[in-house]
């Protein structure tokens, strides 16, 4: 093999320069690109990126589908089975109660407005939280709004609107009333923008105007390659009707029908009456009579001569199938919308085990709808807000909207886990032991609880368990998040508290 010398040296580095003079000419082409931020590889060289960064580049026009004045129709299957699907779902008292269950899991919850994070010691940032606070605080029944906001679990989509008023002493915008709507008034174009149907637009609606509704979207999901009118489910939301409870539903309601008919045919069975032979007037009596005891159906069969006699034929339906089977319907959907089955559906054997870990599932599924409701809020409501009273305060200072504990949250257990991670030496913050716990700082003057001794602390490591709330405060005091006067706690409006 030649040994490689100088000059193939210069020659390689001759090439280089040239590949990188060409890749900078190219760069310099792309005049409507942005130049920041620059996209390099690892062996430096730069190419602006164009303008695709910012838009949605897999859209509506990447597949076989077009949009009629570019409008995106609902794909719901359920909905279009049966327009009243929703109405229909909800008349039934399974889905209605575990619907219920997982919306008042996140909307039952407590919350507060604070700063964001990078100025949650900012003076200004507090005050603008309390401002806030107080102006949200004035909404009425504000736990139902977010009960609202949950209701895209079953449709795939929710829609508020709300109406906005002047406030009688400070003269800022707040929202006076707010009224759920149906999602079928409304249609999307394809950047996502809400229209409402209007007699005038009955096809493709008009653009909402500004600080009006709050979407909320559950089960965001694309179009196929070969139904791409499926798309539409990026705006629309897939629910959970238009995935697994339609079937479940709709084989639940054909059992019942059957169940209905075994019913009927038990409490009212058939009768079949034997007459002798050529007597046609016992034969209309019994007729007459059986048929006034409004049976369901009378049977005559002639007889021997001198033989009459009525048969009532047992029935034979198989009852205990139809309510086996919808009991386990009832089984799927509790599942399909909460991830567990009703302690009052678990095996006697290991229940506790089996209630343990289902908890758990249905403690992620809350937190999970806690975290799109915060989303949600934060992104329509809290904005809309800013906008109106705070034009002028900086996007990254303006207040957020956030739920102070999880559903199920084990208090004493998280207490636990703070005691043992400061004896290990981690630093605990004392807003997030507060925010958990619900528990606030005194105010100035307020009287403030002392330690109450609990039993077998003295040299015992062992807790006693059921914690009252004594306890819990000499532990919160031992972490030193209680302080010893008021004057330490004092805190002036931060907007935190509920």
């Amino acid at each position: 093999m030649p040994r490689k010398t100088k000059t193939d040296d210069n020659t390689v580095i001759e090439q280089f320069s040239q590949i990188r003079s060409k890749y900078k000419a190219r760069a310099d082409s792309f005049s409507s690109a942005p130049t920041s931020p620059i996209i390099s590889d690892r062996h430096g060289f730069s190419l602006s990126p164009g303008p695709w960064l910012s838009e949605h580049y897999a859209g509506f026009d990447k597949l076989f589908h077009t949009l009629i004045n570019n409008i995106v129709d609902d794909p719901d299957y359920a909905l279009r089975k049966d327009p009243k699907v929703y109405q229909r779902m909800l008349r039934d008292p399974q889905i209605y109660y575990c619907l219920e269950v997982r919306k008042t899991a996140t909307s039952s919850l407590s919350w507060g407005i604070s700063p964001p994070e990078a100025y949650a010691e900012d003076p200004k940032a507090q005050q603008l939280a309390a401002a806030a606070q107080k102006r949200i605080q004035l909404m009425p029944q504000f736990d139902e709004f977010l009960s609202n906001i949950l209701d895209a679990l079953l449709p795939g989509l929710s829609i508020n609107e709300l109406i906005w008023g002047l406030s009688e002493g400070a003269k800022e915008y707040v929202v006076t009333r707010h009224f759920p709507k149906s999602k079928d008034r409304f249609k999307f174009n394809a950047q996502g923008k809400l229209y409402l149907l209007q007699p005038s637009a009955p096809t493709w609606g008009k653009p909402v105007p500004p600080y009006k509704f709050v979407a909320h979207t559950y089960n965001t999901t694309d179009g196929s390659w070969l139904r791409p009118e499926e798309m539409g489910y990026i705006f629309y939301g897939r629910g959970l009707a238009d995935t697994p409870l339609y079937h479940y539903f709709y084989f639940k309601v054909a059992t019942l029908r059957y169940l209905l008919k075994s019913l009927e045919r038990s409490g009212n069975p058939f009768k079949i009456y034997y007459t002798g032979a050529q007597n046609a007037v016992l034969a209309t009596k019994l007729d007459e009579m059986l048929t006034a005891l409004q049976n369901d159906s009378v049977v005559g069969i002639p007889g021997k001569k001198g033989d009459t006699n009525v048969d009532v034929v047992s029935p034979r339906g198989q009852l205990k199938v139809f309510i086996n089977f919808i009991e386990y319907i009832d089984k799927l959907i509790t599942r399909a919308i909460l991830g567990q089955e009703l302690m009052t559906e678990m095996p006697s054997v290991g229940s506790y085990a089996a209630a343990q870990v289902h908890a758990s599932v249905f403690a992620r599924l809350a937190e999970t709808d806690k975290n799109l409701t915060e989303n949600t809020v934060n992104s329509t409501l809290m904005l809309y807000d800013a906008q109106l009273n705070t034009p002028t305060v900086p996007k990254e200072m303006r207040p957020v909207f956030k739920f102070k504990s999880g559903a199920l949250v084990d208090i004493a257990s998280f207490l636990d886990s703070v005691e043992a991670a400061q004896r290990i030496g981690l630093s605990i913050s004392e807003n997030q032991v507060r925010e958990l716990t619900g528990l606030r700082k005194p105010q100035p003057g307020e009287q403030i609880l002392g330690p109450v001794p609990l039993e077998g602390e003295e040299g015992d490591e062992s807790r006693v368990n059921g914690e009252d709330s004594a306890g819990m405060i000499n532990r919160l005091r031992k972490l030193k998040v209680l302080k010893g006067n008021g004057k330490d706690g004092e805190e002036k409006g931060n907007g935190r508290e509920r």
